[in-house]
């Protein structure tokens, strides 16, 4: 295991806790708006209205594809020099699900093997997980637990030499899980 993996594990949960109090703030007006390029050359796609029904999200450059809920979209930001955050986003009206966020972050991994419970854990002995399983996700070996510092549903795997970890809260882990059982390559 690498000397840089908890420096960049620690990056990366400061980066989502910003992103989730960024997302989560009661003030909606902060959230960026998911339905063209903006300036900064972030590719993002438009929601569909929610009458349309599902809709399939292919990724460009990594070659996922999900099917997302009606009425949720999706935007894609850089982190960093080469990682890479996909947030999936409810824009309905409806109390429950308009709060819905989900993360996936993505970054070059080099590491050979599966990622695993036990190597999360000796990589970030601190880590405070309940309910861990593995699991599939997009038909590869993953790992799934809730972060109990944080309270949130975290899956991790690794796929043709990157990282994905995915983000959202456990009160969603329907909405979550669907759109897991979707992921294709």
């Amino acid at each position: 295991m690498s000397k840089k993996f908890p420096y960049i594990i620690i990056f990366v949960i400061l980066v989502l806790v910003f992103a989730g109090y960024w997302f989560f703030s009661p003030d909606k007006s902060k959230k960026p708006y998911f339905g063209e390029k903006d300036n900064a050359g972030q590719t993002s796609l438009s929601t569909q209205n929610q009458e349309t029904g599902p809709t399939l999200y292919t990724h460009p450059e990594f070659g996922f594809n999900i099917t997302l809920p009606a009425g949720f979209g999706v935007g894609n930001f850089p982190e960093g020099e080469d990682g890479e955050m996909v947030l999936v986003q409810s824009n309905l009206s409806n109390e429950f699900y308009k709060s819905y966020s989900m993360q996936i972050y993505i970054r070059p991994f080099a590491e050979e093997g599966v990622i695993t419970l036990r190597k999360i854990q000796s990589d970030i002995p601190n880590i405070k997980m309940q309910n861990p399983q593995d699991v599939l996700a997009g038909g590869e070996p993953a790992a799934t637990f809730i972060d109990g510092e944080r309270n949130t549903r975290e899956i991790w795997f690794s796929y043709s030499g990157n990282l994905y970890q995915i983000t959202s809260i456990p009160e969603f882990d329907n909405v979550t899980g669907s759109i897991m059982e979707s992921w294709k390559w």
